[in-house]
């Protein structure tokens, strides 16, 4: 199935639970976030960022950064980069896009170190290893990648 299928069928489900979500025709802070960046995002996340314009919501225990455009604390190419104690995982190639849904201050990143294909793995980091030793140490894996985790499977 391709991405783009992938994710609007992701969008559409959760407008379903009424979540709002906002086609939009391009998305300029984002060609302007990866700039910044270790790596490019994963194909199926860029899917989302470049086509839809979203507040902050939760999926799957990942508490998502929003995608506005604007110059929000919680709005991803923001908080990406807003508390730099925490650089240390962007300069590793980790790139924060949420947190845990339980209120940890933990990273919710892609580790652009293991790339497969388009995509990379979803995982969780320790912030107090960042903040008291400046190290990166995950926590758990979160997905095998973006798309896997936003995937409908079929029951059974």
């Amino acid at each position: 199935m391709k991405v783009d299928v992938i994710i609007d069928r992701f969008v559409e489900r959760l407008i379903g639970e009424g979540l709002r979500f906002e086609t939009i025709a391009s998305a300029p802070w984002i060609a302007r976030f990866e700039e910044r960046l270790p790596a490019r995002l994963p194909r199926s996340f860029s899917s989302l960022v470049k086509r839809y314009r979203f507040p902050t919501f939760q999926f799957k225990g990942v508490s998502f950064f929003s995608n506005l455009g604007t110059d929000d604390e919680e709005d991803l190419v923001k908080a990406v980069f807003k508390d730099k104690h925490l650089g240390a995982a962007v300069a590793n190639g980790f790139v924060q896009i949420g947190r845990p849904d339980t209120g940890s201050y933990d990273l919710v990143c892609f580790n652009t170190r293991e790339r497969r294909g388009a995509e990379c793995p979803m995982v969780a980091l320790d912030h107090e290893e960042l903040l008291q030793h400046n190290r990166v140490r995950i926590n758990h894996n979160v997905a095998e990648s973006f798309a896997e985790l936003v995937r409908e499977h079929p029951a059974g």
